[in-house]
């Protein structure tokens, strides 16, 4: 495979990545919305959950599919600390976002 091959393949795999990053990442309302059902399920009891906690988990969760997309991959497309990074302020926005239509 010649160098035009070899870029072509890189680029393939970048959109393929990005796709699947933009796929993850399109599903974040979802699961805070989830794990908003989760810890409403805590209020009732003894333990509530907190902001932390309920961001951790969905951190986890988010986390885990990007890890199983890349075990898919075969590839370390995953910078996990960059990962948390950016996932924490796109959760942050999605619950500002769903905070300032009130609650139901």
């Amino acid at each position: 495979m010649g160098i035009l091959g070899t870029i072509g393949s890189a680029l393939g795999t970048a959109r393929g990545v990005m796709g699947v990053v933009l796929k993850v990442i399109g599903f974040v309302p979802q699961i805070v919305e989830i794990v908003e059902k989760v810890a409403s399920l805590f209020k009732k009891s003894d333990i509530p959950m907190t902001s932390e906690m309920k961001q951790e988990l969905a951190l986890s969760l988010i986390k885990d599919a990007f890890l199983t997309a890349e075990g898919f991959s075969e590839k370390d497309i995953v910078d996990e600390e960059g990962l948390n990074e950016a996932l924490k302020k796109i959760i942050d926005g999605v619950v500002a976002a769903r905070n300032s239509f009130g609650k139901e």
